[in-house]
């Protein structure tokens, strides 16, 4: 990673036109480019859920910690229950990440709330096969949002101890470090 001056010359479609002296600088990325967790880097994220058991309160998905829980379980069972994240403002995010503990969701289905204030389903769709023994992450393209759902297809209950909702990093993000100067003046 670092900055790769190379120096040459530019020269000019115009063939009465003298070359000039030109100086390109480089951006290398080392290749890892990293995503931020808004649960676990001291934002103001807020969580609600539809139904929750007891102490089990939904913040505990959001803090961090995978030693506390949120669950939904109630005596008779539940089909479906939801999370949903308010960011505080506006985020581009890309994944999900669900670690669950004692029972996980048979399936989630990520979802965010659009400028127009409708719930929108990512492009991942619905995500199965979570699992108790590690994390699952929904990867999906990026989105703008001020809000994130997840919502959970269950068999009785789910225990989840950390929802991660990670932020977008893209090699893009580097696009508005360029410039085309001649001497200090930009060429547009």
């Amino acid at each position: 990673a670092g900055v790769v001056t190379v120096t040459g010359t530019a020269e000019s479609n115009d063939t009465d036109a003298d070359s000039l002296p030109a100086t390109l600088s480089v951006i290398v990325l080392d290749g890892t480019l990293s995503s931020t967790n808004l649960c676990a880097t001291g934002n103001s994220v807020t969580v609600v859920a539809d139904y929750t058991e007891g102490n089990y309160k939904p913040a505990n998905t959001c803090d961090g910690n995978t030693n506390t829980y949120w669950s939904d379980w109630v005596s008779g069972g539940r089909s479906a229950n939801s999370l949903t994240y308010s960011l505080g403002a506006s985020r581009q995010i890309s994944s999900v990440t669900v670690t669950s503990t004692e029972r996980a969701p048979q399936a989630v289905t990520v979802k965010y709330l659009d400028d127009a204030g409708q719930w929108v389903a990512t492009s991942a769709g619905q995500a199965s096969g979570l699992t108790t023994s590690a994390p699952t992450t929904v990867s999906f393209d990026p989105v703008s949002t001020t809000r994130v759902r997840v919502e959970l297809v269950e068999n009785y209950y789910a225990k989840i101890s950390e929802v991660a909702i990670n932020t977008h990093a893209a090699a893009s993000d580097v696009a508005t470090l360029a410039a085309l100067r001649l001497g200090a003046t930009s060429v547009e």
